[in-house]
């Protein structure tokens, strides 16, 4: 889960590789897109079944750890908290 400038944007990974985006704009109704995703190399390819979630579609740069006792990851430039 990570807030950036427009939306709280949500990302679900279930170890089959499939993913659940949940995007929270400021303004407007939660968006729900269902996609798959595949890491390898360092990096994550994202890929949803809906036109609209084209922006969050794609391969970056992915990383995981822990700082100040929270865990994340991040893909690209944006960090992203874990949550149980």
């Amino acid at each position: 889960e990570a807030d950036i400038a427009i939306a709280e944007v949500e990302y679900e990974f279930s170890p089959l590789g499939k993913v659940v985006l949940t995007v929270d704009p400021i303004l407007g109704d939660d968006k729900v897109y269902e996609g798959k995703y595949k890491v390898e190399n360092g990096e994550i390819t994202l890929t949803f079944e809906d036109d609209d979630a084209d922006i969050y579609e794609g391969t970056f740069d992915f990383s995981e750890g822990e700082e100040d006792g929270e865990k994340y990851i991040k893909m690209g430039i944006v960090k992203y908290t874990l949550e149980d």
